[in-house]
């Protein structure tokens, strides 16, 4: 077996825990960070358009027609599922 590359993307987008007490998850900063141990994460998608898809002011579709990546982004609704992309 030969490895010829390896890559890697850090997104600039990054979302805090106090982010994820807005989005209205039933969950709270202290709790991810006692639980998990995540104090942030980075993401392709703006604090914008995660409110957006949460709210339902925009789609996946309406995303993925404007360019934006989904392959690192987890999917957040009220029984957030962070073990399972959206695609």
């Amino acid at each position: 077996m030969y490895i010829y590359s390896i890559g890697h993307y850090f997104p600039e987008n990054i979302l805090d825990n106090a982010f994820f007490d807005r989005l209205d998850i039933e969950s709270s900063a202290d709790w991810i960070r006692d639980r998990v141990g995540i104090e942030a994460r980075r993401s392709v998608l703006t604090q914008e358009q995660v409110m957006d898809l949460r709210h339902g002011r925009t789609t996946r579709e309406q995303l993925k027609a404007e360019g934006a990546k989904f392959n690192s982004f987890l999917a957040m609704n009220k029984h957030t599922r962070l073990d399972r992309p959206l695609f």
